[in-house]
């Protein structure tokens, strides 16, 4: 099959990209567009550079601007599926399935943002298949659930091994620094979210703790220089070092959900109340704080009687036995469709 993975966010590089190694060795042809935001262009390129990678559009800011630039990428993304005949489109966002319909060509999308509802309906009215998480409170006749997280398609035990080597590279060892991930405003999902970074880094800096510092608006870089060491995407390794941290504060969901998936306790700082951050929270893992009393209380409750240590124990034993492995999850929908066309195209043969 010709499968074509779109690539809108930094996190489509880390959903797909075991499910598109393992398509590749099964002998399907791969077909891959991102749409340029940030460093997802230097990231896809690194942790898939074997695959031709077709930029189309970018990301811009304010809604009237984010429209024309989605018309415009939705007119090239039609033509690039015509062009390269695609038979099957695998997706996070709405993006091609405009496209998709009109050409009758499966769409696929992969999503867990309920509370975004716009795209969430709408990927919802025009997918050929919807699949979410099952703790997600959505029905209907292409919704399909599995019981996991989009994170563990690369971070699954069967997935991942973090290295605990990995913090020696930054004169650290593991369980004695804080990893802090700053996203920028830039997205609608965020852009009323408080910034509390000043405050947390001198929270933590007088507590003694290193601290590795992710930032999307790398304009920051030069105001924490002197007292983090900032990390510059791509990073080698990245969720090692944010597996070996003694824990993890993060102002994006995605990050925060890495962080607990691999047993790191995390104070969520983006404000957003979200359903799949609820099972991380009930279960101990995940802390959200709004304000930076409840971040304060938070980071000396991990500092007390090796708190943070026992968190990470506990949340070890839960993550072994729980989830399931979502590559897994990709390939099996993707199978479904392949054999399919397989099936329809042994008909036409003998007719």
């Amino acid at each position: 099959m010709n499968i074509h993975f779109d690539l809108v966010h930094p996190s489509d590089v880390n959903l797909f990209k075991n499910a598109i190694n393992k398509l590749h060795l099964q002998g399907h042809r791969i077909f891959l567009t991102l749409r340029e935001r940030g460093k997802l262009s230097v990231i896809a390129k690194t942790e898939l550079g074997s695959f031709e990678i077709s930029t189309i559009g970018k990301h811009e800011k304010g809604f009237i601007k984010k429209l024309a630039a989605l018309i415009r990428r939705e007119v090239d993304l039609f033509r690039y599926l015509k062009r390269n005949q695609i038979n099957i489109t695998v997706n996070q966002s709405f993006s091609s399935v405009i496209s998709c319909k009109i050409l009758k060509i499966p769409f696929i999308n992969f999503e867990d943002d309920f509370e975004y509802k716009l795209a969430f309906h709408y990927a919802r009215l025009f997918s050929t298949r919807d699949i979410m998480p099952d703790f997600i409170p959505a029905k209907g006749r292409n919704i399909f659930k599995y019981h996991g997280f989009k994170e563990l398609a690369y971070l699954h035990p069967e997935e991942f091994r973090p290295n605990k080597n990995a913090p020696v590279d930054f004169g650290l060892t593991p369980l004695n620094y804080v990893f802090i991930r700053e996203i920028s405003n830039i997205s609608l999902n965020y852009a009323n979210v408080k910034s509390y970074l000043d405050k947390v880094i001198e929270l933590i800096d007088l507590k003694g703790l290193p601290i590795l510092l992710s930032l999307e608006d790398k304009g920051l870089s030069g105001k924490f220089a002197d007292r983090c060491t900032i990390l510059q995407e791509p990073i080698n390794d990245i969720y090692s070092l944010i597996a070996n941290s003694l824990f993890t504060i993060s102002s994006g969901d995605t990050m925060a959900r890495e962080a607990c998936l691999m047993s790191t306790p995390t104070i969520y700082t983006g404000g957003r109340a979200m359903l799949m951050n609820t099972p991380l929270i009930e279960k101990g893992i995940m802390f959200k704080a709004d304000t930076f009393e409840e971040i304060t209380s938070l980071v000396d409750f991990f500092l007390a009687d090796e708190n943070a240590i026992k968190i990470r124990s506990e949340a070890a034993k839960i993550l072994s036995r729980e989830w399931e492995n979502t590559t897994e999850v990709i390939l099996k929908h993707i199978s479904d469709f392949s054999e399919e066309l397989k099936a329809r195209n042994e008909n036409e043969i003998l007719q």
